[in-house]
C-alpha cells in the first residue's frame, strides 16, 4: 500500500514538472511588446515593452516604485497615494510634489545624488518646499563634489552639466550656487581653450613641444590669451627648454638651435624662458660654427 501512494506521488510530481511551463503566469510578470506606431497628431513612438494590463494599477511599471526592467526607469504614478485610497484630499500640485519627493529619497538612497538634487529642484517648482528633506545641503554638496572631480579627471562637459545643475536648483544652498556660477565660468574657459588649442594640445601630447609652442603661440597672437591658454605655454616652453638642453647634450646641435631659437623670439613664452632662449642659442649657433 504504501508503495503504491509513493508510486503516484512521485508519478504526480513527473507530470506537474512536465506541464509547468504551461500553466498561467502571474500577468505581473509578464511583458507586451508594443510595435512602433503614429499619434494622430503625427508624432512617432518608437517599439517598447509595457507590462501586461490586467486591470491592476499596482502592479503597472509607471506606479510608484516599480521598475521597467527594460528601462530601468522608476514608476513615479501615485507616489504617496496608495495608502489614501478615495480619502486623498491633496491638490494635484501637491500630489505631484509628493511623486518628486519620493524619486528625489529613492536616488538619494541609490547614491545617485545628481538626480536626487535634480527631483528636489522639480519640488521646489510645485511650490511646496516645505517638504524637501533638510538633507538637501548634504545631496547638493555631493554633486558639487563630483562637479569639482569631474573637472580634475578632464570630464569637462559632464562636470559643466552638474555646475549647472547646481546653479539652476533652488533648491541648493546660495553659497553652492554662487560657487557654481564661478565654476561654470572656469570650466567654459577650459572648454574654450581645449577647443581653440586642440592642435597645439595633440602636438603636447606627442612629446612634440616645438610645434606644441608654435601653434600655441600662434593662437595666442589671434587673441586667445586665457589663463588656461598661458598656463599651456608657460608648461610648452618649460618642455621644450629641456628638449633643446637634452638635444644639445646629445650632439643633435641643429635641433637645439631651433628649439632655443623659436623660444627666444616667440612672444608669449615667458621672459626667463625666452632670455634662455636667446643665449642658448648662441653657445649652439658656435658649437656648429666650430664644427
Amino acid at each position: 500500500m504504501i508503495r503504491k501512494i509513493a508510486l503516484k506521488v512521485i508519478l504526480l510530481a513527473i507530470i506537474a514538472t512536465l506541464f509547468s511551463p504551461f500553466l498561467p503566469q502571474d500577468k505581473a510578470e509578464a511583458a507586451v511588446h508594443v510595435k512602433g506606431y503614429y499619434r494622430k497628431n503625427g508624432t512617432y513612438v518608437s517599439p517598447h515593452y509595457r507590462s501586461d494590463p490586467d486591470g491592476i494599477k499596482s502592479n503597472n511599471w509607471s506606479y510608484c516604485g516599480n521598475i521597467n526592467p527594460y528601462t530601468g526607469k522608476v514608476g513615479s504614478t501615485d507616489c504617496g497615494t496608495a495608502s489614501l485610497g478615495n480619502t486623498d484630499t491633496r491638490s494635484e500640485g501637491e500630489k505631484q510634489a509628493d511623486s518628486y519627493v519620493w524619486q528625489a529619497e529613492y536616488y538619494s538612497n541609490q547614491q545617485n545624488y545628481y538626480n536626487a538634487l535634480y527631483y528636489y529642484g522639480k519640488v521646489y517648482e510645485t511650490g511646496y518646499s516645505y517638504k524637501i528633506s533638510s538633507q538637501v545641503s548634504d545631496i547638493a554638496l555631493k554633486v558639487s563634489s563630483e562637479a569639482y572631480s569631474l573637472f580634475i579627471i578632464d570630464e569637462l562637459t559632464k562636470s559643466l552639466q552638474y555646475y549647472t545643475l547646481l546653479r539652476d536648483c533652488k533648491a541648493s544652498p546660495n553659497s553652492l550656487i554662487e560657487n557654481a556660477k564661478k565654476n561654470i565660468e572656469i570650466v567654459n574657459e577650459k572648454l574654450k581653450f581645449k577647443s581653440a588649442f586642440s592642435e597645439a594640445l595633440w602636438y603636447f601630447n606627442q612629446n612634440d613641444f616645438l610645434n606644441a609652442v608654435l601653434v600655441a603661440n600662434s593662437k595666442m597672437v589671434e587673441g586667445n590669451t586665457s589663463t588656461s591658454a598661458l598656463e599651456f605655454m608657460k608648461q610648452s616652453a618649460e618642455k621644450l627648454s629641456e628638449k633643446a638642453y637634452s638635444s644639445f647634450i646629445s650632439g643633435d646641435y641643429e635641433y637645439s638651435l631651433k628649439c632655443y631659437t623659436a623660444l627666444s623670439y616667440l612672444s608669449f613664452v615667458p621672459k626667463e624662458l625666452q632670455a634662455n632662449g636667446l643665449t642658448n642659442s648662441k653657445i649652439v649657433q658656435s658649437h656648429i660654427n666650430n664644427k
